[in-house]
């Protein structure tokens, strides 16, 4: 099915494909820099050893990595902007995209309680995703408000950005169902999973914040159901 009605936006509607790989590489190769420079100095004047560790390190975004994966995910949505590739809409929304967002977080949490239980049927021993076990051991090492800001404010603005922005808004305009599949995976496989229904729970979640973005057309939406799912998720590990 091709439809561009779900862009309720003023933006160009046609796919921008060469312009959108481009991008997604130069984001990609800055930020191996700034991740392989943190560890790099980890390793070297903190004595670090150890992948697990380092892992958990860095996890932790102490301020060496923080400053420098923030002011360059700014950086790039400015790059985005000045590119002509606009995703954020202003302050306008309507009743309409709201009970979306809410249906989107019903079926986040019907998805997550699911997935649970059915973990916990299959595999009782690995009940928790291997993302979230480094999540865990890295709250010790964190302040309260730099997990507010990394986990509920940073990483949801830049996964949604990078998933349903660039791929799904302006890779596959014309193929929405396309750009949820494709999205979702690929955020699914940014999440460090050893199961595959670890593997497939992070690519509903995906799904949902895809859908999301279809049924609004606004990517504040994704990141604002984003957002609350990370802090609620965080929150809780911290108790």
């Amino acid at each position: 099915m091709q439809t561009t009605k779900w862009i309720k936006d003023n933006y160009p509607k046609q796919s921008q494909w060469l312009k959108v790989i481009l991008l997604l590489l130069l984001f990609i190769v800055v930020d191996f820099v700034i991740q392989n420079g943190a560890a790099a100095y980890a390793i070297g004047h903190l004595g670090i050893t150890g992948s697990d560790q380092l892992l958990i390190t860095l996890n932790a975004y102490p301020l060496y990595f923080l400053i420098p994966t923030v002011l360059w995910t700014v950086l790039f949505i400015v790059i985005l902007q000045r590119a002509g590739l606009k995703l954020f809409g202003g302050f306008r929304f309507s009743r309409h995209q709201v009970a979306q967002w809410l249906i989107g977080m019903l079926f986040i949490t019907i998805a997550q309680i699911g997935m649970s239980n059915l973990t916990a049927w299959l595999y009782p021993e690995q009940i928790q995703p291997a993302n979230e076990q480094i999540l865990e051991s890295a709250m010790p090492q964190m302040a309260v408000w730099k997990n507010i800001l990394v986990f509920s404010i940073y990483a949801p603005v830049r996964e949604e950005v990078l998933m349903r922005g660039l791929i799904m808004r302006y890779l596959f305009p014309k193929w929405p169902y396309v750009g949820m599949i494709v999205s979702a995976l690929v955020f699914a496989s940014l999440h460090v999973t050893t199961l595959w229904i670890h593997f497939l729970t992070y690519f509903l979640m995906g799904f949902v914040f895809s859908w999301t973005y279809y049924r609004t057309g606004r990517i504040e939406y994704p990141i604002g159901l984003h957002a609350l799912n990370n802090f609620l998720s965080t929150m809780l590990m911290r108790i």
